[in-house]
Order: structure tokens, then C-alpha cells, then sequence
């Protein structure tokens, strides 16, 4: 092939690759195939003098061109729909929103187990505190009734002295 040639090819790949591009996937095969070989054609030289080599040649350049285009398309046919993507959003929506919803379960659940672990936390230091009072006030109680017992001993103590006394003086007399 001679440079002209090969230029044409060239120029002839960006416009297939501009007319890929601006058709919608939906294209039909046969008419892009029928496209690409017309437009092969039409590059092809007019004097038919050349070598069975240059026409494999051709015909293999058509060819891995043929198919990396149809590659493409194919390719495209393959990807998702705007339904499939459509279902997919739904089910990673209904993820989130379920995984929402159990977060804010947690989120009430810690909340309750917050309030619960201070209100019990509470009652055991007011339970605490009364038992503390109560105690006090035993021990209060207890100090007291010593305190009388005291008094009631010495008391005795003294009168126990007395009579030892009275014996004593009463002994010597006798």
C-alpha cells in the first residue's frame, strides 16, 4: 500500500470511530459491516494489478478492524440496561435503608441502655446514701445507749463502793 493509501485507511478509522460514537448501541451489524466494507471499497485502488499479498493484506486489516469494532459494539450490547441499573439503585437503596433504620434501632437501643444504666446508677447511689443515713443514725443510737449504759455502770459502781463502805464501817463496830 502506498502512503496515500494508508492515509485514507487512517482518515477512514477516525470517521468510523466518529460514526461509532455518535450512533446509538442499537446500530444494526449487517449495516455497519456493509458501512465498513463500502468504505473499504471506495480506499481500495482502482487498478486491480496487485499481489495476492496486498489483497490479504487488506482483507486482514479489514478484518481485525471489523472485529475490534464489532468488539466494541458488542461490548456495548453487554453492559447493563437502564433497567438493571434501575434495580440495582432500588436493591442499594433498600440496603441503605434498612441498614438506616437498623442504626437508628441501635442508636435508640444504646440510648435506652444509657438511660437505664444512669437511672440505675442513681438508685444505687441513693440506696447508697440511705443506707449510709440509716447507719449513721444506728450508730447514732448506739453511742447513745452506751452512753446510758455508762452512766447506769457508774452509777452502780458508785453505789457498789457505798455499801462497801457501810460493810466497812458496820465491820469495824461490830
Amino acid at each position: 500500500m502506498s502512503c496515500v493509501q494508508l492515509d485514507k485507511h487512517a482518515d477512514y478509522e477516525d470517521e468510523l470511530r466518529q460514526l461509532k460514537s455518535s450512533r446509538r448501541p442499537t446500530i444494526d451489524a449487517t449495516a455497519s459491516d456493509t458501512h465498513l466494507l463500502t468504505l473499504h471499497q471506495a480506499s481500495a485502488p482502482k487498478d486491480r494489478s496487485h499481489s495476492v499479498v496486498d489483497v490479504g493484506r487488506r482483507s486482514s486489516l479489514i478484518q481485525s478492524r471489523l472485529s475490534s469494532f464489532l468488539g466494541a459494539r458488542r461490548s456495548i450490547s453487554f453492559a447493563p440496561g437502564q433497567a438493571d441499573l434501575q434495580m440495582a439503585l432500588a436493591r442499594e437503596q433498600h440496603a441503605r435503608r434498612e441498614a438506616e433504620t437498623q442504626l437508628q434501632a441501635m442508636n435508640e437501643e444504646v440510648i435506652e441502655l444509657t438511660e437505664k444504666l444512669f437511672k440505675e446508677a442513681g438508685e444505687m447511689v441513693a440506696k447508697e446514701a440511705r443506707e449510709k443515713d440509716r447507719l449513721v443514725q444506728r450508730a447514732g443510737e448506739l453511742e447513745r445507749r452506751e452512753g446510758e449504759k455508762r452512766g447506769r455502770v457508774e452509777r452502780l459502781e458508785e453505789a457498789v463502793r457505798r455499801i462497801e463502805k457501810v460493810r466497812g464501817l458496820l465491820g469495824e463496830r461490830g
